[in-house]
């Protein structure tokens, strides 16, 4: 981001090629409720699941693990099992849980540190200084972008798939919109500085974006009011080629 947090930031994390061990530890300045917190962090994680910051989002691995959590009035912390994630997708995190402090979860401190040993090693500044970087994956299907990704402020996504999807199934993608919808609203994919709301209603923002079928085998999102920028649109670049995998072929991507 393109200031400092408004609380005390500690990163000393490994690019790992294999898997590796985190610990995220994040304190309030007084006894609050910290579910605030905690809907920020699992927000993430379940994002991250659906293959947004992978570095091979094609691969069978889940990304994130949770292995251990606890929580009290000043502090919540975690133990991740992380595989092949862009280090790009912890700037993501920490721009989160700047808004969130915005919005008033009035935080003390957040530390992330990594327990491996091998890889290029990244402090809070190699993180938080260069602009926010999410690197996408070369997709197996045709992908067109009607626009500037830059100026898109109600972006429509249209996945084509290679056959008809069933209402079961839209109920199984439309979990996966609403996760990028839930990174975009807590302030995830802003690289400037930005204010956020403080009556801003989360529950409410995110009842906003829409995923139909626009025909038998063409899924659209669409998304009023977006904050955030062209790494957001790569993620969903990435969330494709892990639906394309995992789910049902695609044969296109529109962003419009």
């Amino acid at each position: 981001m393109r200031r400092s947090p408004a609380f005390s930031l500690m990163i000393d994390i490994v690019d790992s090629a294999s898997v590796s061990q985190l610990t995220l530890a994040v304190e309030t300045k007084s006894p609050t409720p910290t579910a605030p917190i905690e809907d920020t962090i699992a927000a993430f994680v379940v994002a991250t699941n659906t293959g947004m910051f992978s570095k091979t989002p094609s691969a069978q691995t889940t990304p994130i693990i949770v292995e251990a959590s606890e929580s009290s009035a000043e502090r919540c912390e975690y133990v991740w099992r992380s595989t092949g994630v862009q280090m790009g997708a912890y700037r993501v995190l920490i721009g989160m849980l700047d808004a969130a402090n915005q919005l008033g979860a009035e935080l003390e401190s957040v530390r992330l540190v990594s327990s491996a040993d091998r890889g290029a090693r990244l402090t809070t500044r190699d993180l938080i200084d260069p602009p926010l970087t999410i690197k996408a994956a070369r997709p197996p299907f045709d992908t067109r972008v009607r626009g500037n990704l830059k100026d898109f402020r109600e972006p429509l996504i249209r996945l084509e798939f290679s056959r008809a999807i069933t209402d079961d199934e839209l109920r199984t993608l439309s979990p996966l919109f609403s996760a990028w919808d839930s990174v975009a609203i807590r302030g995830g994919f802003l690289d400037t500085e930005s204010t956020e709301d403080r009556d801003l209603d989360i529950d409410a923002a995110l009842a906003s974006p829409q995923t139909y079928l626009a025909a038998p085998n063409t899924v659209e999102h669409l998304f009023d009011d977006f904050i955030g920028g062209e790494a957001a649109f790569r993620a969903v670049l990435n969330m494709a080629t892990k639906i394309h995998t995992a789910f049902c072929p695609l044969t296109s991507l529109e962003i419009e």
